[in-house]
């Protein structure tokens, strides 16, 4: 091709680039229609989170009769009239009547706070029904250690906040003294 040929084709092309817009014109319309749909979706997967005024753990240490270690040895879900869900898509959480139930295998040997005598070899402790959780999330702690907070019937202290992890302990242990 000749030069001359090659600037008309290039002044053409620079000619039709400065009148075309590089979006259709609805763009601008289609951009604000996708971040409300994308708003909306995350405020209401926001409005599925409980969320609780954590308790400082001095208080729960505190409030609790006993302070004990112990292995989640089985994980189940009871539905309002006490039949096991099998379910595990089945979720507790507000205006839900589900139950996770820990089965936990208590270290006797291993007591932060409380008389040694008197402690059960295992327990069953529900979660808190508020939380929003499915009996997957529940199965997950299977088999993992953590230390727990109980009153004197070894129930729950404090429904929300009874099951603490094992690298708070040195901090428990400290508020126990």
């Amino acid at each position: 091709m000749s030069e001359k040929k090659l600037g008309y084709l290039k002044d053409i092309s620079m000619k039709r680039l400065k009148n075309q817009s590089t979006l259709p014109p609805l763009t601008p319309l289609i951009i604000r229609i996708f971040q409300f749909v994308l708003v909306m979706f995350m405020l209401s997967h926001a409005a599925f989170a409980t969320k609780i005024d954590p308790t400082d753990l001095r208080v729960l240490v505190k409030r609790a009769d006993y302070i004990l270690t112990g292995e989640v040895v089985k994980v189940d879900m009871v539905d309002e009239k006490g039949n096991l869900v099998f379910d595990g898509a089945a979720r507790t959480g507000p205006g839900l009547s589900n139950t996770i139930q820990l089965y936990v295998r208590l270290n006797r040997k291993h007591v932060i706070k409380g008389r040694k005598s008197n402690i059960p070899e295992f327990i069953i402790v529900p979660e808190w029904q508020m939380w929003h959780m499915t009996l997957h999330d529940g199965k997950d702690m299977e088999g993992k250690t953590f230390i727990f907070l109980l009153n004197e019937k070894f129930e729950p202290s404090s429904a929300p906040e009874f099951v603490r992890i094992l690298s708070e302990q040195r901090e428990i242990e400290r508020y126990v003294r």
